[in-house]
């Protein structure tokens, strides 16, 4: 399975005095030129309303800085990734900033200083010309290398951060052969092998992972699908992306749980059998490919629960493979920089994770881990 890159995304990545009101002075008032024929008689002044006290409105006092308890070394370890990487970036701007500053002191006194010397005046304007063009090359230079090492940080801090989460999220589940690749990308045409979304343009993931739960190959990546919109890209789906064995031969079928209005339900259910809905989730396909959700898979798909962070799940089984597509949230997609990281996203990703894999294990009952 090829995957990933940048859920950077990041990448997720602070930015009024009050101002004294001021009064507009009255126009300087003119005597007024009275004719006999223009006097009316005079109207009796309104009464004035009641006068209420001015309003201001109340002051906002700044957000104080969340905090958050880290109960595992994996969870603290994530943090600590994010910490050391913000402490570089902010070094990184300020060394940016004062090269930047230093190019244009160079630039500007290398303008006025051949002006000032007497010897120098005659060719001033090329002296002038020739520091500029240096500086500015030097400048080309410095932010070339900078790119690349901001590049480099960038990557060894996502790697940290996905190595410690899935540290996190795979601790105490029977995984073997866990191998994970930042590079490792989601080949387009296995997103679409699911057959959930319709017409998609664009694929991107990042950080792949293949490992073996319980005797069978997995896969997992985050993800995100687009199609073509009228005059953008149009977002389908947003998440991580499940792969797992099975030994269903049957037409295909599609099982989606229904999330709030953040969620992005898969294209397919439009033009699909519906066979079975409830509350929590709808079942599509053929009416003969009921009887593969057995007794046991039925009490399985009834403990899944979406809510702000797990949008929605949208789960195709076709022959030999079940695909399931886990619509999450920013909370735990995007990844923190300024911010300290919260675990809280990441502690129900840990459930979910060990929820769908023993799913998917009912899926493929006569696997011979089994």
């Amino acid at each position: 399975m090829a995957k990933k890159a940048t859920k950077t995304a990041a990448p997720k990545k602070t930015k009024v005095d009050p101002k004294e009101e001021v009064v507009a002075p009255k126009a300087e008032e003119k005597p007024a030129e009275v004719k006999a024929a223009e006097v009316k008689p005079a109207e009796s002044a309104a009464p004035k309303p009641e006068e209420k006290p001015e309003l201001k409105p109340e002051e906002k006092k700044p957000e104080e800085p969340v905090k958050y308890t880290y109960d595992d070394d994996h969870l603290q370890a994530v943090e600590n990734a994010r910490l050391d990487f913000f402490k570089q970036y902010k070094k990184d701007n300020t060394i940016k900033l004062i090269v930047s500053i230093a190019v244009v002191v160079v630039i500007v006194v290398g303008w006025i200083v051949p002006y000032l010397v007497e010897a120098w005046k005659s060719a001033a304007l090329i002296i002038s010309l020739c520091v500029a063009g240096v500086a500015v090359v030097g400048l080309g230079i410095y932010s070339y290398f900078f790119r690349k090492h901001s590049d480099n940080e960038i990557k060894e801090y996502f790697k940290r951060y996905y190595a410690a989460s899935y540290d996190y999220a795979t601790d105490g589940l029977e995984v073997k052969g866990f191998h994970a690749d930042l590079d490792l990308k989601l080949d387009q045409k296995e997103f679409t092998d699911n057959g959930m979304y319709d017409d998609v343009y664009k694929v991107g993931s990042r950080y792949g992972v293949t490992f073996t739960y319980k005797g069978r190959d997995c896969a997992i990546v985050d993800c995100a699908s687009q199609i073509k919109g009228k005059k953008a890209l149009e977002t389908t789906f947003v998440g991580k992306y499940l792969r797992m064995p099975n030994e269903y031969t049957g037409t295909g079928l599609v099982i989606y749980f229904k999330g709030n209005d953040r969620a992005l339900p898969p294209s397919c259910i439009k033009r699909m059998n519906c066979i079975e809905e409830n509350a929590k989730y709808a079942v599509y396909g053929d009416n003969e490919e009921k009887h593969f959700l057995t007794h046991a898979i039925r009490q399985a798909l009834a403990q899944v629960v979406t809510n702000k962070t797990l949008v929605d799940v949208a789960i195709s089984i076709k022959q030999g493979r079940t695909y399931m597509c886990l619509g999450y949230e920013d909370d735990l997609m995007v990844i923190p920089l300024q911010k300290p990281f919260n675990p809280n996203p990441s502690k129900e990703f840990k459930a979910n994770l060990k929820q769908f894999l023993d799913l998917g294990l009912l899926f493929d009952p006569q696997h011979p881990a089994q």
